[in-house]
């Protein structure tokens, strides 16, 4: 389908550009504070660019990947000063979503001193995710401890740091 084909070819720096003008319509919202947190996710291609845009845009930015192709460059990630929640699943036959490209993830982000949570789920492939209802069902993996860690890792780090503007 035609949509299918633009999303495929769609640079980062297109990424870029509409999310950069999602947060200045934000930004001018009544009652949203200046420097307000910020959370980005993506599934699939989606986190790809999400990881993408805020290792390039906004590093003060949380970022949950599910099964996108990470960034591994270790001088990009260490921009980053908010934390990366990354989601994989371990029988997923892309080459930069599987098991392996997790580890990788994890590893670039251990050396570029991230805070991060990548988790590799045992018996999926990929796009396993597929709504919130999945936890409410007690479906496996996604309602394992680790499976609701991407439910609090964006808000975890939201509320944090509108905790710390209070200040």
């Amino acid at each position: 389908a035609k949509g299918d084909l633009a999303c495929a070819v769609t640079p980062q720096q297109r990424v870029n550009a509409d999310l950069a003008a999602v947060l200045r319509w934000a930004a001018s919202q009544d009652g949203v504070a200046e420097n307000f947190p910020v959370g980005v996710l993506g599934f699939c291609f989606g986190g790809g660019k999400a990881i993408g845009f805020t290792t390039t845009m906004r590093p003060d930015a949380a970022t949950v990947v599910f099964y996108g192709e990470p960034v591994l460059k270790v001088e990009a990630l260490a921009a980053l000063s908010a934390p990366v929640c990354g989601i994989y699943g371990a029988e997923d036959p892309q080459p930069t979503t599987n098991r392996a490209a997790a580890a990788r993830f994890r590893s670039a982000l251990a050396e570029a001193g991230v805070e991060h949570d990548v988790t590799c789920y045992e018996g999926v492939g990929h796009a396993f995710w597929k709504d919130m209802g999945q936890i409410e069902r007690r479906e496996t993996p996604q309602c394992t401890n680790r499976g609701v860690a991407a439910e609090h890792h964006l808000p975890a780090h939201l509320l944090r740091r509108v905790t710390m503007s209070a200040r």
